[in-house]
């Protein structure tokens, strides 16, 4: 049994457990069947955000699991301001009247909404700048994945072959332990680099090796220069 199936048929049980309040308990019944309400939709709040979170389960991140941790909250309050006014109501103590009871649950719905709006509006931010955080990087895996390709097409018997393998693998590993990460700043640098590589791989399929060191020489030094710039820009 799943998480959400588990969170769907607790939801189930509490609504009618909340349901039985209406009987067990002998309070003003317009008070009962606004605590009766007010948890009922506690509850779909709770089961709601759980599916949302179940169904979103392989690209969610830590902030998703925010909202049923609001929702449960928010159905810990409802219970707690329901069972304090109904109780103070059968004991006879205060008998709340049931507009002010049905107030300050629509404040409290309305907290939770408010909560929500804002943990979403930092959800999308979270969401995007995760977005570009990959993006970044398979763009930049897949320039390491091209030295890796040129790599491997070098000719062993070729005269320059040695020369250009040993420059290519040296090339492979200055990329491949770089910094993925990128800055807008460094988009002019990031372009010249991805064009020589371009030229390097042009260069391995057409068999002119004898260029493939000069143009390895150029990347290390466009990388070097690009890395250096992206420590500065942190």
């Amino acid at each position: 049994m799943t998480n959400s199936t588990r969170t769907i048929l607790g939801g189930i049980v509490l609504a009618l457990l909340v349901a039985a309040i209406a009987v067990v308990i002998p309070a003003v019944p317009a008070l009962v069947w606004v605590a009766v309400s007010a948890m009922w939709v506690a509850i779909l709040c709770m089961v709601l955000t759980t599916l949302f979170v179940a169904q979103g389960r392989r690209t969610s991140g830590p902030q998703d699991f925010v909202f049923p941790i609001l929702a449960w909250q928010f159905l810990g309050l409802h219970a707690l301001l329901s069972v304090a006014v109904l109780g103070l109501s059968a004991t006879g103590i205060w008998s709340a009247p049931w507009a002010v009871f049905l107030v300050g649950h629509v404040i409290l719905l309305g907290v939770f909404t408010l909560l929500v709006l804002a943990t979403s509006a930092g959800k999308d931010e979270i969401d995007q700048a995760g977005e570009n955080t990959r993006v970044k990087v398979s763009d930049w895996r897949l320039l390491v994945a091209d030295i890796a390709a040129a790599r491997e097409k070098v000719p062993k018997d070729h005269p320059d072959g040695s020369v250009a393998l040993k420059a290519i693998a040296s090339l492979h590993d200055a990329l491949r332990y770089s910094d993925p990460m990128s800055n807008p700043a460094l988009e002019p640098f990031e372009t010249a680099l991805r064009a020589t590589v371009a030229e390097l791989v042009a260069a391995v399929d057409s068999t002119r090796l004898a260029e493939v060191p000069v143009l390895a020489d150029q990347i290390q030094v466009r990388l070097k220069d690009r890395n250096t710039r992206l420590k500065a820009l942190k």
